[in-house]
């Protein structure tokens, strides 16, 4: 119900963001990123449906109707083997009498296997909610999402499954940052200047 009320809330009452991008590629860049990448972070990040929230919040700019925001939404949720730093591989593991760390790795490749099939959905709910993408930008996507499915794997075989979602996502996030918007020194600058609470990125 709270998913709900939140993506019919008329925007006058929503929660202040950025204005709404007119650009139809960087509207695009911004589902992307939004769905599969700051989405699945914060997810791992707090666990308990966070990451939902903030995808919700992000794509609300693009103005897509109600039921494809929640759809798009969604898919923030399908890096569950990470959620929560990890809690439920940890919890399954002890349950199964066996190493969390080897039971997050070995599932890591069901859960890459599952991303690779949820993207064509992806393309094609994105194209029905009016935030087209071509063959370029969708090879794009792909490349971007087989790197962080690469890196995230990895990082739980060396790292474990508590903080392999950050530690991987958290540098593509920011190369996606730097590769779509290109900011000048000064934007650099002003993002890193400490404004009495959390670092700006």
């Amino acid at each position: 119900m709270l998913f709900w009320q939140m993506a019919m809330r008329p925007g006058a009452a929503a929660v202040p963001v950025e204005t709404s991008l007119t650009d139809v590629r960087a509207k695009r860049r911004l589902l992307f990123t939004a769905c599969f990448l700051v989405g699945p972070f914060a997810e791992a990040a707090t666990g308990f449906g966070v990451g939902i929230i903030g995808t919700m919040m992000l794509i609300r700019r693009l103005d897509v109707p109600p039921v494809h925001l929640l759809a798009l939404s969604l898919m923030s949720q399908t890096m569950i083997l990470w959620g929560g730093m990890g809690s439920g591989a940890i919890v399954g593991a002890a349950f199964a009498r066996t190493d969390a760390t080897t039971l997050a790795f070995h599932a890591s490749f069901i859960m890459a296997a599952f991303n690779l099939l949820w993207l064509p959905f992806f393309w094609r709910l994105g194209d029905r909610a009016g935030v087209t993408g071509g063959a370029r930008e969708r090879l794009s996507e792909l490349g971007w999402l087989c790197s962080g499915l690469f890196l995230v794997t990895a990082a739980t075989a060396l790292l474990g499954p508590e903080i392999a979602m950050l530690a991987a996502y958290g540098p593509l996030i920011l190369a996606r940052y730097l590769v779509d918007e290109r900011p000048n020194r000064a934007e650099l600058l002003s993002g890193l200047r400490p404004t009495g609470g959390p670092v700006q990125i």
